[in-house]
């Protein structure tokens, strides 16, 4: 098994980048900066590793300007080397209802 992913465990801390945590490795995308969201990461991966590192995004907006904010990496890699490529991700969605 080849790991091209930097720090995919969120284990090897973060940087500031304005009022986000971003995980070390990864840099942050928005496509509307002025929308508030925050990055942190947090130790609740949820019931398929608990205690393990995550990160967490929340937005003030709840979405009204159609804003999204992501990590990432970009990796230079051949991957026509590899007969099969997987990425897995474990999510936990919260959805908050205000009146």
């Amino acid at each position: 098994v080849c790991e091209y992913i930097n720090n995919g465990n969120f284990e090897e801390g973060t940087y500031p980048d304005d009022d986000d945590n971003v995980p070390n490795y990864w840099e942050k995308h928005e496509t509307t900066p002025e929308e508030a969201s925050l990055i942190s990461v947090v130790a609740d991966n949820g019931p398929s590793k608990p205690g393990n590192n995550t990160v967490q995004f929340h937005r003030s907006a709840g979405g009204a300007t159609g804003d999204w904010t992501t990590i990432r990496q970009n990796l230079n890699i051949d991957t026509s080397i590899h007969q099969v490529l997987e990425l897995k991700i474990d999510i936990k969605g919260f959805f908050f209802n205000n009146p």
